[in-house]
């Protein structure tokens, strides 16, 4: 249980993305959970060197762990998330069919959706990847993609969700690096300066999102999003992730 952003996926890519360390088990057809709570690297056993037993440990930090009892699995999975949060009933439009592509282009976006209405394909949603930004400047827009978004909110059940990168591309004429250096909102490097690193935008710094002020402050820079139709927010490359191969 180990996880580290992969640049480039290459053929030895083996951790990718996120690990929960949480499982669920039965016992003579009762059911319960454990959620090993440890940010270590962490391994399961899970019987292959016995039938009788499995284990589990890190390689630092505390021993702490949650036993939940069901006996139904939808009993244990209550208690889990009791433990570790619920989530909002979601909008009804958020289960259904999402199209999304990284490289469309605005006109694609527009011509894909109005082919899935011609050929009567259902489809809730399009998603906008990062070609909808100004060269990656995570809170813009490429005009192109706005009057995009416009046509396709125009055509009758459609909804749209954009990605959002918490990279901000260190340029000096631009608006967001500006608030985030003078306000010192961006993670630091041990000796105390800005984390920089490449990304889509280029070289880019990385809000502190432990800082409650940095979470409000990023928070209320949606509106460039949402006011202008977009219904909600991909979130991506939150590791978070930079370009370079092997690197940390």
């Amino acid at each position: 249980m180990w996880n580290t952003d992969a640049y480039a996926y290459n053929k030895d890519t083996k951790y990718l993305y996120t690990s929960i360390p949480f499982f669920i088990g039965l016992k003579n057809e009762k059911a319960y959970g454990i959620f090993f709570d440890n940010t270590h690297r962490s391994y399961y056993e899970m019987a292959s060197e016995s039938d009788d037993y499995y284990y589990f440990y890190a390689n630092g930090g505390q021993l702490t762990y949650y036993f939940a009892y069901g006996p139904e699995v939808g009993d244990v999975i209550d208690r889990y998330t009791e433990l570790t949060g619920k989530m909002d009933v979601p909008a009804e439009w958020t289960l259904g069919l999402h199209q999304s592509k990284w490289g469309y282009t605005a006109e694609e976006i527009v011509d894909v959706a109005k082919t899935y209405r011609e050929k009567e394909i259902p489809l809730d949603t399009m998603h906008f990847d990062i070609d909808y930004m100004d060269e990656y400047r995570v809170f813009t827009w490429d005009e192109k993609y706005k009057e995009a978004l416009k046509e396709l909110k125009s055509m009758p059940g459609f909804h749209a969700i954009a990605i959002n990168d918490p990279a901000v591309k260190q340029d000096e004429n631009y608006s967001i690096y500006n608030e985030g250096t003078q306000n010192d909102y961006w993670g630091k490097n041990p000796d105390g300066t800005p984390f920089i690193g490449p990304v889509w935008p280029g070289d880019s710094a990385f809000p502190d999102f432990s800082k409650e002020e940095v979470r409000d402050w990023w928070a209320k820079n949606h509106h460039v999003l949402l006011d202008k139709g977009i219904d909600g927010i991909w979130n991506d490359m939150n590791e978070p992730a930079v370009f370079i191969d092997g690197g940390k």
